[in-house]
C-alpha cells in the first residue's frame, strides 16, 4: 500500500524537530529529509553521531519512518577522476547517513550537465559511479534512487531507465518525478511511467505550469499540468508499494505557495483522494 511522506523542502521556516512534528500532527507517515549544510530544515553534510541518534527517535517516536534522504552530491560523472571519485565518496557518506536514521533510501542526482561531445563519455562514468555505490548500499540495505532532475543526465524517462539498466542493481532503482519530466519536455508521461515502472523506488508529488525553457510555476496538486489522477492509480495499479513524497516547494518558491501547514495538508488531501478509487480514475 502507497503511503505518503512529507518532504523538508515545505518548510523552511522550521527546524527539522518542529517539521517531524508538524508532519506528525497533520497526518503523513514518513519524511523525507534535506542534506545540506544551508538549510536549516535538514541534516548537515557531516552530523554528530548525538544529531543522527535525535533524528531517528523523534522521528520514531512520532510514528514517521524515514522515507528518503536527499543530498547535493552532483559530480559523479565528471571527468576528472579525482573529482568523480571524492564525491562518490561523498554519497557513500550519504548512505551512512540514511542508515543511521533508518531511511528506507537515498536520492541520487545523476551527475551534471555533461560537456558538449562527451554526453556518451560522462553517462558511462556516471553508471561506473553508482555501480562503486551499489555495493555499499547492499551492505546497508538502503536503496538509491536516482531522480528525474534537470541539470543531470536523468532528463527523460528513458535515458534515466538506461542507466539504471546499465548499473543492473536491485539497489539502483528510480526517483520518479513527472512534474520534473513535463518541465524537461517528456511530455508523453504515460510512455515514461511504463518505460520507469519496475524500477521506481521512491515518488515525488508536486504540481506545476510549465513555462518552456526549463522554467515552471509552482501548483497546488490539482492546478497545474501534471496529470496525477492518472498517475497515482496507475502507480498503484503497478504495484508499487513505497512512499509519494510531498515535494512542496516552498524553500524555492516562498512567495509563490501558500503556507507550510496550509500547502502540505492540501497535498496530502489530494494524495489520498486520488488514491481513493483507483479503478475510476485511471484513464482520466
Amino acid at each position: 500500500m502507497i503511503r505518503a511522506a512529507g518532504h523538508t523542502m515545505a518548510t523552511p521556516d522550521a527546524t527539522l524537530e518542529e517539521a517531524l512534528v508538524l508532519l506528525a500532527e497533520i497526518g503523513f507517515e514518513g519524511v523525507e529529509i534535506i542534506c545540506a549544510d544551508d538549510y536549516p530544515c535538514g541534516l548537515p553534510t557531516r552530523p554528530t553521531t548525538a544529531q543522527l541518534t535525535s533524528v531517528r527517535s523523534a522521528a520514531e517516536q512520532l510514528g514517521l519512518a524515514v522515507a528518503n534522504v536527499v543530498p547535493y552530491v552532483r559530480p559523479i560523472n565528471a571527468r576528472d577522476e579525482r573529482t568523480r571519485l571524492g564525491h562518490v565518496d561523498e554519497m557513500r557518506r550519504c548512505l551512512d547517513i540514511a542508515a543511521a536514521i533508518g531511511s528506507l533510501s537515498v536520492r541520487v542526482w545523476a551527475g551534471v550537465d555533461p560537456e558538449p561531445g562527451h554526453e556518451t563519455e560522462q553517462q558511462e562514468l556516471l553508471v561506473d559511479s553508482l555501480r562503486r555505490l551499489a555495493g555499499h548500499a547492499a551492505d546497508l540495505d538502503v536503496r538509491l534512487n536516482v531522480e528525474n532532475h534537470m541539470g543531470s543526465h536523468a532528463i527523460s524517462g528513458a535515458i534515466t531507465t538506461e542507466i539504471v539498466q546499465e548499473v543492473g542493481s536491485p539497489y539502483v532503482g528510480i526517483l520518479y518525478d513527472p512534474a520534473n519530466l513535463l518541465v524537461l519536455g517528456d511530455a508523453d508521461y504515460q510512455e515514461a511511467f511504463t518505460l520507469q515502472a519496475p524500477y521506481i523506488g521512491h515518488v515525488h508529488f508536486k504540481d506545476v505550469d510549465v513555462l518552456g525553457g526549463g522554467k515552471h510555476m509552482p501548483r497546488l496538486v490539482g492546478e497545474g499540468e501534471v496529470p496525477w489522477a492518472w498517475i497515482l492509480p496507475a502507480l498503484a495499479a503497478s504495484g508499487y508499494s513505497g512512499f509519494v513524497s510531498t515535494e512542496f516547494e516552498k524553500r524555492w518558491h516562498p512567495q509563490e505557495l501558500p503556507p507550510s501547514r496550509e500547502g502540505l495538508q492540501h497535498e496530502l488531501a489530494q494524495l489520498r483522494w486520488m488514491l481513493s478509487a483507483p479503478d475510476d480514475r485511471v484513464g482520466a
